[in-house]
């Protein structure tokens, strides 16, 4: 960070600091995804517990941490004698190799796979402005109004896919799916086909 109102004086400004920031950070995947785990179920055969497979989706023992690289930019500034403020942030995120359930088969057993398959994309601007609108010895009225936009698109799915679905309504008429290009988890139904 950078506070140029050190450096640059004027009457108007009583406060102005540039920031910036890059990260890059993973995210380890829910546990019991990359191996087979097993549960107890309540029937009994000559009274000892029966086994059972706990997986509801196909185990991927080579499924890796999902990461994460975003840009930072922004801007903090006072003016009117500090009464007014504003604080401004733009920033870019993408996310690789995210961990998405695949639908699978159910003659398979399983419900679906889990894969490193995803790359989002999530960009936008925040913005806090906060004025001082009574100030006096006995009193002070300091409201905040704040706003933000993010754009989040699906940049790509598994090789040659261009959409995955995601869930499934139980009467199978409305699903969510990831679209390759469009933000993730679009909403999806069927309708009648009409002349």
């Amino acid at each position: 960070s950078f506070i140029f109102s050190d450096v640059v004086k004027t009457e108007w400004l009583n406060f102005g600091k540039l920031r910036a920031g890059y990260a890059v950070v993973g995210r380890a995947t829910m546990p019991y995804q990359t191996q087979l785990s097993y549960t107890f179920n309540s029937a009994t055969l000559n009274g000892l517990p029966l086994g059972a497979i706990a997986n509801t989706s196909v185990p991927n023992s080579s499924l890796q941490g999902s990461k994460a690289k975003e840009l930072e930019i922004g801007t903090e500034l006072k003016v009117l004698k500090s009464r007014l403020s504003i604080d401004l942030t733009y920033y870019n995120k993408k996310s690789f190799n995210e961990i998405l359930p695949a639908p699978a088969s159910i003659s398979s057993g399983y419900v679906g796979a889990v894969l490193n398959i995803g790359q989002l994309q999530n960009k936008g601007v925040e913005l806090l402005v906060t004025g001082v609108i009574v100030k006096n010895k006995d009193f002070d009225w300091t409201t905040s109004v704040n706003g933000s936009v993010n754009n989040n698109k699906v940049i790509s799915l598994a090789a040659g896919a261009t959409s995955l679905a995601v869930g499934t309504s139980r009467t199978g008429n409305g699903f969510t799916q990831h679209i390759v290009g469009k933000a993730a988890d679009q909403v999806m139904a069927f309708d009648y086909k009409r002349d």
